[in-house]
């Protein structure tokens, strides 16, 4: 059987960004399951694909830069095929050199200048839940109840109240948390699993709606104002809680996101 075969590369790239659908996810987290090497390569994607979506928020690409980018993954995949004699393990030291590629010479010969704030607070809540769902951003405390998790945000110095609530009577169970830094802010991070396994990631860090770019559309419920965006398959709804901001995240259904940031908002 050839190395390829045994080491589904191109699909732990897919895992990494997102692309699979729910079967092949399935099919690629159980080989992950068993397979320590494919799971470092999987760590690297999923930092290519963090920095890149920090870097280039904006879905539309300047000129020329998707045909570069183009002939950049074509030169990968090419580096890629396995090498007679040569253990998987080269790939991981591989990646990390393509990552400084694609940053050094694709992306900043169309300008070095910083995103705007709010636009980075988007592209990274979309490209950290692509990670938790990956497995490359691992739960620090997994499986914790509400209390035990608030707790462990205070240990973990987070300075605001970060309330966790119990969401089972929705169908949902916390998966646990981390600690994660959003655009320069340390931010509470903590996750639920629903039914099929829908993933939902929460995160809520001091700002305000305002420093946010434009939404995909602006709701409001029960007195509360929500920014909803759509991106990259995932939806992502923004509300304030005093001087917190909340984000509720999932490749769900928008309307099942929509719900349940409803239902989990507090006016303060």
């Amino acid at each position: 059987m050839a190395e390829r075969d045994i080491h589904p590369i191109e699909a732990i790239h897919a895992l990494a960004d997102g692309r699979l659908n729910a079967a092949e996810r399935e099919a690629a987290e159980r080989h992950l399951e068993t397979c320590a090497s494919c799971r470092e390569e999987r760590d690297v994607a999923a930092g290519t694909v963090r920095v890149v979506r920090i870097a280039m928020p904006d879905p539309e690409l300047p000129p020329g830069l998707a045909t570069r980018l183009g002939a950049a993954l074509d030169e990968i995949d090419r580096a890629a095929e396995p090498r007679a004699g040569r253990s998987w393990s080269w790939l991981v030291p591989l990646g990390a050199a393509l990552l400084a590629v694609v940053v050094l010479v694709v992306l900043l010969p169309f300008g070095g200048d910083e995103p705007p704030v709010g636009e980075r607070i988007v592209a990274s809540v979309s490209s950290d839940f692509a990670a938790v769902q990956a497995g490359s951003l691992p739960l620090e405390l997994p499986e914790a109840d509400p209390a035990a998790l608030e707790a462990f945000f205070v240990d973990r110095g987070i300075d605001f109240e970060a309330r966790v609530f119990d969401l089972g009577m929705m169908g949902f169970n916390i998966a646990g948390g981390r600690v994660e830094v959003l655009a320069g802010r340390t931010s509470a991070l903590f996750a639920y699993r629903g039914p099929d396994g829908v993933l939902m990631v929460c995160r809520m860090y001091l700002g305000t709606l305002e420093e946010l770019p434009e939404p995909s559309r602006t709701l409001e419920h029960d007195g509360i104002a929500f920014r909803v965006y759509e991106r990259d398959g995932r939806t992502m709804v923004f509300w304030e809680e005093g001087e917190v901001v909340c984000v509720l995240t999932s490749d769900a259904p928008a309307q099942a996101v929509i719900d349940l940031s409803f239902a989990k908002a507090v006016k303060v």
